[in-house]
């Protein structure tokens, strides 16, 4: 804007500068205008002037020659000689030259002068008597009459020539003055397109400062809609799945016992519900992170093949209670071992392969594998999966991967579903470098073809079965301002043999560390009163013997920047809710066996120390 105003400034000042300059441009030429008839003048008067003179110093001789001695009129002569050549070596002579009368005036001159040298001139070869005198008084008297006309000619033809230039020199100025106007007008004009163009240049200017102040507006309240998205999420997320901890926590305990067919079945209804429950969250979940951009691939090494039979075996149930056949085939040419994240490669043929089941009734789902070397150690994996389903027609197609859409509104009536699915595995699918697409006939089924790039590697470690392992009982603080989590999560840890003391929040689990010793705390992060970030700050703090005791923190929010989050306060590890007992137990057993790892390097470095000592 400031700079927009001084280049205005600037502009007004030359057209200024232009102004005074076409005035002073406009005084010199009428002052030129004015001079020039006055110079012209005594141009005219220096030409005619010699004429006359020499007119004069003949009429001179004359009268010397009847009045005076020879030595006398021997100096008249000599200065009408030098006369005579004045006129006919000047260069005025050009204005006379075509004229007749110069011609015969200065034939005559010249005659006279060579007929008077014999007599006068610097090498006379006579001596001057009567004779000669009065030839020469002759020959001057008829040669005057000539000089008088010359005289008369000179004058005229001095007058017209300056009249010729003084009119040329006139219309040099009037050009001159045209051209300087023109060129005024001109840069007068570029001046005001300029003006014009920076006024138009300074609106635009300033209705893209507005836009683009609205856009920013807008951007702002784009963020803020985000940031309330996430918040919202977040907030839904830990308010279903701490009920959600609940349901399915009991539901684990209760399938630990013994219960006739009829109970067993109610239980397993109801798990599967609360799992297709807890699964939607997830989807929903995971298409806000997919749309922000944060899920980020776990690439690992790991056995393509095992990870195909755990899904064939998983999902073998369903088929078999469908009364369908389930195949699983991989071409002999595919790498085992591929750098992968396995657990959204799970999600994506979990998603595609329970699809496939759900729209089958009967015949079969095939799972065909095979691979294309793009590189030396990059294949490009195709995992194609088969049936024999209901099929879609094009139309349908069309719809398949949108949000919360399939591809017939009856088919979400007759078979549910989100439609979330099949836009999740795209894009995972997508954000690994690969792709999905689909190939239907309607009535005859369809195939669903995953491909990605990914490069074949080797294990470092052999994986050999895992042996079985006596469980070590660990004294546990569990810290839960919800009643039913800490009912839940208390019954799990007591069902494997661990030592278990509640507390509602982080005051509380302070004043429980200060008076009694354990091994491992389970911290809720959303808590009244004092939350568990702020009593693991002060947990840290503390300089007490307990101040590196391992903290896992329990939470529903599964966002994926949560985890680093809560390990940057000093937690230790991380599980989200609804828990699941085996992963609770997994996680308590690996935060233990590096603490005990920990405690034993520390004692032998404090031996060492002491020895040295």
């Amino acid at each position: 804007m400031r700079s927009m105003a001084a280049s205005q400034r600037f502009l007004f000042v030359v057209l200024c500068v232009l102004l005074l300059a076409f005035a002073g441009i406009g005084t010199i030429q009428y002052r030129q205008f004015q001079d020039l008839q006055h110079s012209t003048s005594q141009g005219e008067d220096n030409v005619m002037w010699n004429y006359f003179q020499l007119y004069n110093e003949a009429l001179r001789f004359q009268s010397s020659l009847l009045h005076e001695s020879q030595p006398a009129f021997q100096l008249r002569y000599d200065i009408l000689v030098s006369r005579m050549d004045l006129v006919l070596e000047s260069k005025d002579r050009s204005l006379l030259q075509q004229t007749e009368i110069y011609q015969q005036a200065s034939k005559a001159i010249r005659s006279y002068i060579s007929l008077a040298d014999i007599w006068l001139g610097p090498d006379a070869t006579k001596p001057l008597d009567k004779l000669a005198h009065q030839e020469l008084r002759q020959q001057l008297a008829s040669l005057l009459p000539l000089l008088h006309q010359l005289t008369l000619e000179v004058n005229q033809q001095a007058t017209l020539f300056d009249v010729a230039r003084r009119d040329g020199v006139r219309e040099q100025i009037i050009t001159t003055t045209l051209i300087a106007t023109l060129q005024f007008a001109l840069l007068f004009v570029l001046a005001l397109l300029i003006w014009r163009q920076m006024n138009i240049s300074f609106l635009q200017h300033r209705l893209m400062q507005q836009l683009n102040d609205k856009l920013l507006r807008a951007n702002q309240a784009a963020e803020a809609g985000t940031r309330a998205k996430s918040s919202f999420l977040a907030n839904m997320s830990h308010e279903i799945r701490t009920p959600m901890n609940g349901i399915l926590g009991m539901l684990s305990l209760l399938a630990d016992r013994d219960m006739d067919p009829r109970e067993r079945d109610y239980l397993e209804t109801a798990r599967e519900s609360a799992n297709h429950l807890l699964g939607l969250l997830n989807d929903i979940l995971d298409v806000s992170k997919l749309e922000e951009g944060k899920i980020e691939l776990q690439q690992a090494p790991h056995h393509l093949p095992q990870l195909l039979e755990d899904i064939r075996a998983l999902m073998q149930s369903n088929c078999d209670a469908k009364g369908i056949k389930l195949t699983l085939t991989v071409a002999p040419d595919t790498p085992e071992w591929l750098m992968i994240d396995p657990l959204r490669v799970r999600q994506i043929l979990f998603n595609l392969l329970s699809n496939a089941i759900k729209f089958t009734h009967q015949g079969e789902v095939n799972i065909h594998v095979d691979s294309t070397q793009l590189a030396q150690d990059r294949h490009s994996i195709r995992i194609s999966i088969q049936d024999t389903g209901i099929g879609m027609s094009k139309s349908q197609l069309k719809n398949l991967f949108q949000r919360f859409a399939q591809a017939d509104v009856s088919i979400t009536r007759q078979y549910g579903g989100s439609g979330l699915g099949l836009e999740i595995s795209r894009n995972l699918a997508r954000l690994m470098g690969g792709d999905i697409s689909v190939e239907s006939s309607e009535g005859q089924g369809s195939t669903f073809t995953y491909i990605w790039p990914t490069k074949a590697t080797t294990p470092s470690i052999v994986c050999l079965p895992s042996k079985p392992i006596n469980q070590e009982s660990y004294r546990i603080l569990l810290v839960d301002d919800n009643a039913t989590n800490r009912k839940v999560i208390g019954a799990m840890l007591d069902s494997v043999g661990h030592h278990v003391t509640l507390a509602v929040q982080g005051e509380e689990a302070l004043e429980k560390l200060s008076h009694t010793e354990f091994d491992l705390v389970l911290m809720d992060v959303q808590m009244p009163v004092m939350d568990g970030l702020v009593a693991t700050t002060k947990i840290r703090t503390s300089l007490m013997p307990w101040a590196n005791i391992p903290i896992i923190a329990l939470t529903a929010d599964a966002m994926p920047e949560s985890k680093q989050y809560y390990l940057s306060h000093g937690m230790n590890g991380y599980i989200t809710k609804p828990i699941n007992k085996d992963t609770l137990v997994n996680e308590v057993n690996k935060l233990m066996s590096k603490e005990l790892i920990r405690h034993n390097y520390v004692n032998s470095d404090n031996k060492c120390n002491a020895h040295g000592a």
